[in-house]
């Protein structure tokens, strides 16, 4: 019977010579189950990936020497594609060549046959019980394997870590190939800058199993002095020791809960005040609240203060210091607490030592975000304005680009001044401000629901309620939040969803340099007002989305959004 052959494709990520922080991201997988190649990442507009052999030079594509194979798509800001492979495709290594609008990058990978990988392992690999054979056996036959030698990353380290960790008795070629590039990703940390780890961190983010932006790069909780110490541990750690130094605290075969020791690690050593210190121990770590905040028996919350404060200062080295340095000041907060209990009386007596005193804590208020409304309800209505007289400010003079925008809008009773006869362009809009402003511009009409933040009497409840009604602005958690200031993604979504209200549709997707910086919410009504001019930027391209409105751009805002819709309405 003539066997079928399956083949198995291995990432093996080599980075563009020449790549900068904007240009697309790649990283490649493959699915024996259906025999496709999937690559995940983030591009900009139309995107092209030309597969050729690892030989080729990029630049010698052309219509006399075309690449194995090319696919084409959209990507919004980030993608997720699959492809199979050519069929005149034979084992050995591939290049795919990534292009969009802002520059392209290549990496490679390794085809090869999982039933031949299979025989090799079995009888060429695992027949070795020492290690150092066992190395150059896997290296002789990397190929046939699904292993890139001349990848930058790889080293005798990486598969004598693998040996060690998985054990050689793996005759599972797809799992073979995942731990040996979870394992070089590994040791390719030793020894790097903070820059090179950071780099391996977002080129192996899948192999490691974390998410770079929302683990590293964008961790709200990790400060920049908290990156660089967890990159200097990282950079010096033992795997093998780590793993058995904190088994308490970290998982065998991963990596993420080692990550996750070294960033509270990292965090604690910084922390700069008990309240902070408190904050990494019970809420932004799940495994210290878990495994050593709860675990300990003598911990009350009532001692919070005292306990945190003491921490204050404690040497955070090793991982196990976390739980070291923990467990060190409950005893000595307990044992003070007991020997002043002990003492009787008021405590001021000798021999007792001075009682340690905490200072005051508290709360700290929530974070406000703005959530724009999701839905258009159906009792409500507006029209688009019509235009008639001009309206000047002293301060808004002849030469100003917002000059005819604030002017027609003031005359229309959209905008006004303020109290001197001012009209302050460049002072920023607060939410109320902009709910009136877009009320008075469309006649916006619909009943919202009560804010426990509006006051009955307040200039502003009609404006809040009617868009509230309208369902083209929201409150948060039963508040509005009228004094917040607004920002530019959020006053773009707020016209968008007014668009909707007189049922004017657009088209087009353009996406302004910066549209990583848009919340996700609001890229849909960015990106097509981008493309139809009725924002623009702030200057390269940039939309800079989550600045604060002032009252110029939004008067600009409104008067291109009026003007937008009422063309087309017409067409």
């Amino acid at each position: 019977m003539k066997k079928t052959i399956i083949f198995v494709v291995t990432a093996v990520f080599v980075m563009s010579t020449i790549m900068c922080q904007a240009s697309p991201q790649m990283t490649i997988s493959y699915d024996p189950q259906d025999a496709t190649v999937s690559i995940k990442g983030n591009a900009d507009g139309i995107t092209t990936v030309r597969v050729t052999e690892s030989e080729i030079d990029s630049s010698t594509l052309s219509d006399q020497n075309l690449p194995l194979d090319i696919i084409q798509f959209m990507s919004p800001g980030t993608y997720d594609e699959s492809f199979g492979m050519p069929e005149n495709a034979s084992v050995g290594k591939y290049t795919l060549f990534m292009t969009d609008s802002t520059g392209n990058v290549e990496k490679s990978f390794v085809y090869y046959a999982a039933e031949q990988a299979e025989e090799i392992l079995r009888e060429n690999v695992n027949t070795h019980a020492d290690k150092s054979d066992y190395v150059a056996a896997v290296e002789e036959n990397a190929v046939a394997l699904g292993i890139d030698i001349t990848h930058p990353d790889h080293s005798a380290d990486a598969i004598e870590l693998m040996y060690s960790v998985y054990g050689k008795d793996e005759e599972d070629p797809k799992t073979f190939n995942e731990n040996y590039a979870f394992c070089r990703a590994i040791t390719a940390l030793s020894g790097k800058t903070t820059e090179e780890i950071e780099e391996v961190l977002r080129e192996n983010e899948i192999v490691l199993g974390i998410n770079y932006d929302r683990d590293y790069d964008k961790n709200s909780d990790l400060s920049d002095s908290a990156k660089e110490s967890l990159c200097s541990y990282l950079s010096d750690f033992d795997y093998e020791e780590v793993v058995d130094e904190a088994e308490d605290m970290t998982d065998k075969e991963n990596f993420v809960s080692i990550y996750s020791a070294y960033s509270a690690l990292s965090s604690a050593s910084g922390a700069g005040s008990w309240s902070e210190l408190k904050k990494i121990y019970t809420e932004d770590y799940d495994f210290l609240s878990s495994k050593i905040v709860e675990k300990n028996k003598n911990y009350k919350s009532t001692l919070s203060t005292s306990v945190f404060t003491k921490m204050i200062g404690y040497d955070y080295k090793t991982i196990s210091d976390l739980k070291k340095n923990f467990d060190k000041a409950v005893k000595a907060v307990t044992e003070k607490d007991t020997q002043n209990q002990g003492g009787g009386g008021s405590g001021g007596g000798g021999g007792g030592g001075s009682t340690f005193v905490a200072p005051p804590e508290t709360e700290k208020e929530p974070i406000y975000e703005t959530v724009p409304g999701v839905e258009i309800k159906g009792a409500s209505s507006g029209n688009l304005p019509v235009f008639g007289e001009r309206k000047s400010y002293p301060d808004v003079n002849d030469m100003a680009w917002y000059k005819d925008c604030v002017e027609i809008l003031a005359g229309a009773g959209v905008i006004s001044g303020y109290a001197d006869g001012l009209f302050r362009a460049d002072n920023v809009i607060t939410r109320a401000e902009f709910a009136k402003m877009i009320v008075e511009a469309f006649s916006v009409k619909g009943t919202g629901e009560n804010f426990a933040d509006v006051p009955a009497d307040a200039w502003y409840k009609p404006y809040v309620y009617a868009a509230s009604g309208a369902g083209i602005i929201t409150g948060y958690d039963g508040r509005f939040r009228p004094d917040d200031n607004i920002t530019r993604e959020d006053a773009t979504v707020i016209l968008y969803r007014i668009a909707d209200l007189l049922e004017i549709k657009y088209s087009g997707y353009k996406e302004p340099a910066d549209i990583n910086d848009v919340s996700i919410y609001a890229w849909t009504a960015v990106a097509t007002f981008y493309a139809n001019d009725v924002i623009s930027g702030v200057g390269g391209g940039k939309f800079d989305p989550k600045a604060n409105i002032t009252r110029a751009q939004a008067a600009q805002l409104i008067y291109n959004a009026t003007n937008s819709m009422t063309e087309k309405k017409k067409g």
